[in-house]
């Protein structure tokens, strides 16, 4: 960006006269600009505007230093929420693998048979499901 003179601008009529449509935009120490117009009220308009103008940049860097602090904030809860899908996703497949270890262990479960061998032979469908896993 091209240099600019700091400070606060003011509009000033003086060089021309109170009934002119032309108005000065000056600075502490430079004259920055003539404002003209087809009445003097637009040209005291188009002055007022130009005068603005230090304002209006220090808002448009506040506000592009305010943007730049949401996309940071936005790519961090995409990147939580990618992470829960992620995991929600893993989990989904761990339970199905678990769903999947207990009816090959109850598939052929006898009531006569005693609870500790079902519960041992689905343990160990379920480590051998963790070691496919890894």
């Amino acid at each position: 960006m091209s240099k600019y003179t700091k400070g606060k601008w003011q509009v000033s009529d003086t060089a021309f006269g109170r009934n002119c449509r032309k108005f000065v935009v000056n600075s502490t120490s430079d004259e920055i600009a003539i404002a003209e117009g087809d009445t003097k009220a637009e040209a005291e308009a188009n002055a007022e505007l130009i005068a603005q103008a230090p304002e209006l940049l220090a808002e448009r860097d506040a506000l592009k230093a305010e943007v730049e602090k949401l996309k940071t904030e936005i790519n961090s809860i995409s990147q939580r929420f990618n992470y829960e899908i992620s995991t929600t996703r893993k989990l989904k497949a761990l339970n199905a693998e678990l769903v999947g270890a207990l009816k090959e262990a109850l598939k052929d479960y006898d009531p006569a048979e005693s609870w500790g061998s079902v519960i041992d032979r689905g343990l160990r469908l379920i480590a051998k499901a963790e070691n496919n896993g890894e």
